[in-house]
């Protein structure tokens, strides 16, 4: 899913490109987005976010309903807890 969604924005970013090919138009995107001093910062909660989002649907594909729904919304108690 996460993969998905990297390829839609990356095609919708590059289709915002003035001219030239599909694949320079692509690079300009990518160097577009990286070209800020702060876009690298965001890298490391993107990843964790991806990572969260694939192993919930390992814990949903192993684990019974009830203790996925559980242990799903400990995380909201938890995030609250260190606050």
């Amino acid at each position: 899913a996460e993969f998905a969604k990297l390829a839609i924005s990356l095609a919708l970013a590059a289709r915002a490109e003035p001219s030239g090919s599909f694949l320079q138009k692509l690079r300009g995107a990518a160097e577009g987005a990286y070209a800020e001093p702060g876009s690298y910062v965001l890298v490391v909660p993107a990843a964790l976010y991806a990572v969260q989002n694939n192993l919930q649907y390992v814990a949903a594909s192993n684990l019974e309903p009830a203790v996925f729904q559980l242990l799903y919304q400990m995380k909201l108690l938890t995030t609250a807890f260190f606050s």
